[in-house]
């Protein structure tokens, strides 16, 4: 109640006919009983029904009760949350007036992202909206070009996914070709999350594009192919592990993989270590993960791969390796009693794996 009120009181400053009052006792019915998400649409739905009929007329009025976004922030933190209702009035009331609201979505996104509305107009109006989107990967405000990759992200959490480029990514890997090697690091990483968005649906066409932005050796996107390339790395991808120099490995064997205890509880832990021995002829740079195969609910087998180690090793060199298995029950991932294994993985191949039963405690 209390933010909209000062909600309502912005609005009533530079439109003395908005009925703020009404606004208000509006806006907060059912409101507390609501998650965060569905407060910002229906306070955006009743600022739609508050203001002018006219969309221009009304995009300028909330523009205006936004104030000066000010010069981009040195920081490079997303704050403005506040501002979210406004940025969402744009897609809930400008889809039938694409233009001006995308318009205003440049200036918007200064206060808060506007990476969730944008996204409805990248459906209902693709041509035009990428038409804006290829010229805010270019604008000199770092929050506009973060915009441009953010909002064309094909999985972005608690964004409405993009089937269209979830299917064909051709469109977006295009956009972010000019985008790989940006000055700011919010933007960058926005970049890298977008790569690895894509390459959950097409690993293959987003490693072959990695490779050629870390190949221009430079510093930003090698960082940006590093991240964006996490999940293909963690699975063991191939060619995702060659872009980044783990090649090879398969002269490195694995012995003397124990856990301690032999069979661990729920909610327990167990120490497991191995060596680690490089019997090629060469240098090699290593990736070493394990991975936990666990029972799930229903006899049904789930597989999670967790980072350990990144490694060269000299011919002929051994190392001991060591981490901690823990089985405590967490809300992401619940352990059932039954068989269980775990891998050592060396540049994404199965080099040793030791089956265990958990048991409950």
């Amino acid at each position: 109640a209390e933010y909209v009120a000062w909600l309502a009181t912005k609005l009533r400053d530079v439109d003395p006919a908005f009925d703020q009052s009404a606004f208000s006792d509006t806006a907060c019915e059912g409101l507390n009983v609501l998650e965060l998400k569905a407060r910002v649409e229906q306070i955006s739905r009743v600022l739609g029904r508050f203001l002018p009929d006219d969309f221009a007329r009304a995009v300028s009025l909330v523009q205006q009760s936004m104030g000066d976004p000010g010069p981009p922030p040195k920081d490079e933190g997303m704050g403005g949350v506040e501002f979210w209702p406004h940025v969402t009035f744009l897609s809930a009331f400008g889809l039938a007036e694409p233009e001006p609201a995308l318009k205003a979505m440049r200036v918007f996104t200064q206060h808060f992202s506007c990476e969730f509305c944008v996204r409805a107009f990248l459906i209902k109006h693709p041509k035009l909206t990428l038409t804006h989107i290829r010229q805010w990967s270019v604008d000199p405000d770092w929050r506009v070009r973060r915009l441009a990759s953010e909002g064309t992200r094909p999985r972005l959490p608690w964004g409405q996914q993009l089937k269209g480029f979830m299917k064909d990514p051709a469109i977006v890997l295009d956009l972010l070709d000019g985008m790989h090697a940006d000055p700011k690091l919010i933007v960058r990483r926005s970049v890298a999350n977008n790569l690895n968005d894509i390459a959950k649906d097409h690993p293959d066409q987003a490693v072959k594009v990695a490779q050629r932005w870390f190949a221009s050796g430079d510093a930003g996107s090698q960082w940006t192919v590093k991240h964006g390339l996490r999940t293909l790395v963690k699975q063991g991808h191939s060619g995702a592990l060659a872009v980044l120099g783990f090649k090879g490995g398969e002269g490195v064997r694995v012995s003397d993989l124990r856990l301690s205890p032999e069979t661990p509880h729920i909610g327990g832990a167990a120490g497991l270590s191995f060596r680690l021995h490089n019997s090629e002829a060469e240098p090699v740079k290593l990736v070493v993960d394990y991975g936990l195969q666990r029972t799930l609910a229903r006899g049904k087998k789930g597989e999670k791969v967790f980072k350990l180690r990144t490694l060269t090793r000299k011919p002929d060199e051994v190392v001991d390796l060591a981490t901690t298995l823990r089985f405590k029950q967490l809300s992401t991932r619940t352990y059932y009693p039954g068989e269980h294994a775990t891998q050592i993985l060396v540049n994404g191949r199965v080099a040793a794996e030791i089956a265990f039963d958990l048991e409950q405690p």
